[in-house]
């Protein structure tokens, strides 16, 4: 008869973080496709973004003045992107390996994030319009929703480090889920301005992190 403790045998072990987890070393790959992916999203922003050649001053002018909505559509998505790279890079740090769940989440937040761009591009061509702002607001909503996926999966399966404290996991779910809000808040609000749902977007850039930290204080 084994003499093995029971409640002993249930632990998962140390390098092994969930089940079908992969190694550690895995995380290193998953940031480094992830970073790809969020690479090759900030370069599709800025595509659309030209003007023609042998321009006199004066087309120069107009050409420039016609590339304000890109220009201005572009800004807004490498800040909404950045944010949610920097999110997913100190997330990511603080975790000791990945498992077939984690894989599936992040696949599908990277296709979150490459669809970005497109709705990039409606905004900046028919901002004035619905249905574009409806889009893209959504896809925004879809993406902060999946990343907080990605940290709830993270968090229930164990996958972080030892000691990784509490309040930064708070932190980044207030931060997403704040980015939720201000977007899923707007869509409603484009059914009556276009430039009210827009404005409300400026709300997700509202740093949580000192709110957080003080209820905890």
């Amino acid at each position: 008869m084994s003499g093995d403790d029971p409640a002993r045998r249930a632990e998962p072990e140390d390098d092994e973080p969930g089940e079908g987890a992969v190694e550690p070393a895995g995380v290193g790959r998953l940031l480094a496709f992830s970073d790809g992916v969020f690479s090759i999203a900030f370069t599709i922003l800025v595509l659309d973004i030209a003007v023609p050649n042998d321009l006199s001053p004066a087309g120069l002018e107009v050409a420039l003045a016609g590339q304000v909505p890109q220009i201005l559509s572009a800004l807004l998505s490498f800040a909404v992107i950045g944010r949610f790279w920097v999110s997913h890079h100190d997330m990511l740090r603080q975790v000791r390996g990945a498992d077939s769940g984690l894989l599936v989440v992040n696949t599908a937040l990277l296709a979150a994030i490459a669809l970005i761009p497109f709705t990039t591009s409606l905004l900046a061509e028919y901002g004035d319009l619905v249905e574009p702002t409806v889009y893209y607001a959504g896809m925004v909503s879809i993406t902060a929703g999946l990343q907080l996926v990605m940290l709830w999966w993270i968090t229930r399966r164990g996958l972080l480090q030892p000691g990784t404290p509490r309040s930064m996991i708070e932190e980044a779910a207030g931060g997403l889920g704040g980015s939720v809000v201000a977007f899923v808040v707007s869509i409603p609000v484009a059914f009556a301005s276009t430039t009210a749902a827009q404005l409300c977007w400026l709300l997700a850039f509202v740093p949580v992190a000192p709110l957080v930290r003080r209820l905890h204080s």
